[in-house]
C-alpha cells in the first residue's frame, strides 16, 4: 500500500483533468505541487485544500512557498494495488511489484497523480505512478531488471 504524505510544495504531481465534451481524463504534464495550487489560484479557485494535509499560503511579504505537512491523528489517503488474484486487471507494469520494492528501485520515481473535488475545494491524490528517473530504451521483448 502507498502512502501519500508530503512535506513541502516542491513535490512533483500529475494533474488528473476531465477532457472537454468527453467522459474520460487526461493526464497534465507533471508539475510541482506548488505551482498547480499557484495555477489554481490563477484561475479563480481560492481556498484550495490539500486531501489530509495541512496547507498554508505564502505571505504577502515572505517567499512564495506553501508550507504543507500531514495533518497529524488522521487518516492520510492509502492506495492499494489491484491484484491478479482478485479477477482484477493490472493497470500497469508497476502493479505486479509490491509497493516497497518500487520505493527501493534506484531508477524509479514515484510521482501522484492528484484530481481535484470541485465541492470541497480539495486536490486529492488518485494513484501513484511510477517513472524512469532517466530515459530508458527497450527493445521489442526487452525486460530490464528494475527490483
Amino acid at each position: 500500500m502507498a502512502e501519500c504524505k508530503w512535506h513541502d510544495d516542491t513535490v512533483p504531481v500529475i494533474f488528473e483533468v476531465q477532457e472537454a465534451d468527453k467522459k474520460g481524463c487526461v493526464d497534465s504534464e507533471q508539475c510541482s505541487l506548488r505551482k498547480l495550487l499557484q495555477e489554481m489560484e490563477d484561475e479563480g479557485w481560492t481556498d484550495v485544500t490539500v486531501n489530509s494535509h495541512d496547507l498554508t499560503r505564502p505571505s504577502a511579504e515572505g517567499p512564495d512557498v506553501y508550507r504543507i505537512k500531514p495533518k497529524p491523528l488522521q487518516m492520510h489517503y492509502f492506495w492499494s494495488q489491484p491484484s491478479a488474484t482478485f479477477g482484477l486487471k493490472y493497470t500497469s507494469i508497476a502493479s505486479i511489484f509490491q509497493e516497497n520494492a518500487l520505493n527501493a528501485a534506484r531508477p524509479l520515481s514515484r510521482i501522484w497523480r492528484v484530481g481535484f473535488l470541485k465541492e470541497a475545494k480539495e486536490i486529492t491524490p488518485r494513484k501513484p505512478l511510477y517513472f524512469f528517473k532517466e530515459s530508458v530504451s527497450l527493445l521489442e521483448n526487452e525486460v530490464i531488471r528494475l527490483v
